[in-house]
């Protein structure tokens, strides 16, 4: 997130634009994390991924970064009741996964840091990893 050293070193150093976030997708069959934004240089903010992931699987997770993401999820959530549209969009969604909308922060709340650690350290392996770099065709 936009709170991390690892965003921040990058920012600084001119590699990524405001516009670098994440995404994911779970579902029964299937699950993945989207890294997305633009770079000067895509080579190397992967390289600088690919090693921090590396590291925080030798070293562990931050509890407190847990604890500040764990919060700020809970407040992205709260938020969505600002917005008809985006209420319906998260039933919609919470439908499909067969949650009612107000049993989600719940389930937010139930998620431990020995949770998040069990599951990062099974989803990141390097032979999954992929990359995908679009180009401007005036830039080609």
């Amino acid at each position: 997130g936009k709170t991390s050293a690892f965003y921040n070193e990058l920012y600084e150093q001119g590699l990524i634009t405001p516009s670098f976030g994440y995404f994911n997708d779970i579902s029964e069959s299937y699950a993945f994390n989207m890294i997305t934004g633009e770079s000067p240089n895509p080579d190397e903010v992967y390289r600088r991924f690919v090693h921090y992931i590396d590291d925080l699987q030798k070293n562990g997770l931050d509890r407190e970064a847990f604890d500040r993401c764990h919060r700020v999820e809970l407040a992205e959530f709260v938020k969505i009741f600002d917005s008809t549209e985006e209420i319906a969009n998260v039933l919609l969604s919470l439908a499909f996964a067969g949650v009612e909308i107000f049993e989600y922060a719940d389930i937010i709340n139930s998620i431990t840091f020995e949770d998040v650690t069990r599951v990062f350290h099974s989803c990141y392996n390097p032979e999954y990893y992929a990359m995908s770099v679009i180009i401007p065709i005036d830039e080609q």
